[in-house]
């Protein structure tokens, strides 16, 4: 299993274990960040987490190079993806 794959498997494990299965506002897991994870994100900044938890929306920005993906922040702050090795 592929480390993004298996990151994927453990969010969704994580966000149905927690009951809140499906959902963001108060998920120990929010399933926002699990889409993310399956759309190759690599890590979820704590503060996108936190934001989803008390209901904001944030935007996982895929345009360009993995290195430029973005999560637009409801303040409208950008925080970047970068790449991790």
């Amino acid at each position: 299993m592929e480390r993004d794959d298996f990151m994927a498997a453990f969010a969704a494990l994580a966000n149905a274990l927690g009951g809140e299965q499906g959902r963001d506002v108060g998920a120990m897991m929010p399933q926002s960040d699990v889409d993310d994870f399956r759309n190759g994100a690599r890590w979820i900044p704590g503060e996108v987490t936190l934001a989803r938890r008390r209901g904001e929306k944030v935007d996982f920005v895929q345009e360009g190079e993995q290195s430029e993906w973005y999560w637009q922040m409801p303040d409208g702050r950008r925080i970047f993806h970068g790449t991790i090795e």
